[in-house]
């Protein structure tokens, strides 16, 4: 199990990786990696943990960076966890420091089934907010029922589901099951669910 002691040092690895990044290039459109910070993503995976199916659940982390938050996955929630990571430095870094499953992928041309996982987590990949949304939209299309989304800077917000956190740009969702309400009005007063042909039509 994880101590306090190793969180911190996760911790302090990101920011060492986040300082090197800052010096390749201070524009912060050529850095490749912002992490949420590990005590809020902490809070997001406790949430989920408490309604995670799965035995143990899966856990999935779409640009994983160096592999802090598998870590933090597998060592404190006990989650079987997996990554794509584009950059091959992250990946060698992540394998070898904390010997976490990363897959050194493009997600633009390497997708994995999302529908295998319990636990989904996207911090933004992408730049493009184009790009960013449609494929935000093709995840949550994929990821099965009853499966729980860890969002951070989402384009496409899930309102239909269950939401069981809630905070300026993060959330933690659940996908309704077959025959679940529509959760919209309960997440955000006042909005109306939208008319199932609208959502098709812009997840298609």
């Amino acid at each position: 199990m994880m101590t306090e002691d190793d969180f911190h040092d996760l911790e302090n690895w990101e920011a060492e990786w986040v300082r090197r990044e800052r010096l390749l290039n201070p524009d912060p459109s050529y850095w490749r990696w912002s992490p949420t910070p590990l005590p809020k993503v902490r809070e997001m995976m406790a949430v989920a943990d408490m309604v995670a199916e799965g035995d143990p659940p899966t856990f999935f982390d779409a640009g994983c960076g160096i592999g802090t938050k598998l870590a933090l996955a597998r060592d404190m929630f006990g989650w079987i966890a997996t990554g794509y990571e584009l950059y091959d430095e992250y990946v060698e870094f992540a394998v070898r420091e904390f010997h976490v499953n990363v897959c050194q992928a493009n997600l633009r041309v390497n997708q994995p089934d999302y529908s295998q996982y319990d636990v989904v987590m996207t911090s933004r990949p992408f730049k493009d907010d184009d790009e960013e949304c449609a494929w935000e939209r093709h995840v949550q299309s994929e990821m099965r029922p009853g499966a729980i989304l860890i969002g951070t800077h989402l384009g496409v917000k899930p309102y239909s589901w269950r939401w069981l956190y809630r905070a300026q740009w993060r959330c933690v969702a659940v996908k309704p099951v077959d025959g679940e309400r529509d959760w919209t009005e309960v997440n955000v007063p006042d909005m109306r669910p939208r008319p199932a042909e609208d959502i098709l039509a812009t997840q298609g």
